[in-house]
């Protein structure tokens, strides 16, 4: 469970920033499709779908589509450092994914965090969520 670390660091800032409009479970985080059904880690509540992911890259690109397949219009993708090769690699190679399979209507957003779950940076990482999500219109 070491990977859940930095999963919930990222689900932790989304706490104190947003509060209770952050949703981790029930209905709003499902996705479905057919014949089965997926969760992704959370919405702000009626106004976007997050992924916060720490792993490599090809298991990220997995989350890529949860996130995409979300009927929330806007999508933030938080990327937390703990195990990437190189992580700004991996920003541009999902603000790559994303820009090329979101659907009509969809607004992405992809941020790299610079603390990690046992090397918090809560501060500065605080004001790169705030600051996406102005920019989505959910703050």
């Amino acid at each position: 469970m070491a990977a859940q670390i930095h999963h919930n660091y990222g689900k932790k800032l989304l706490r104190q920033i947003v509060g209770d409009r952050f949703i981790s479970s029930g209905d709003a985080v499902r996705v479905r499709y057919k014949g089965c059904s997926a969760s992704i880690d959370g919405v702000i509540n009626n106004c976007c779908a997050i992924e916060i992911e720490s792993r490599v890259a090809k298991q990220v690109r997995g989350a890529l589509l949860d996130l995409l397949e979300h009927p929330l219009p806007k999508k933030l993708l938080i990327l937390v450092p703990a195990h990437m090769y190189n992580p700004e690699a991996t920003v541009e190679h999902c603000k790559y994914i994303l820009g090329k399979y979101k659907k009509e209507g969809q607004i992405t957003k992809v941020i790299l965090l610079e603390g990690i779950g046992n090397n918090p940076k809560e501060s500065v990482d605080k004001e790169k969520i705030k600051d996406a999500l102005k920019e989505l219109g959910c703050l």
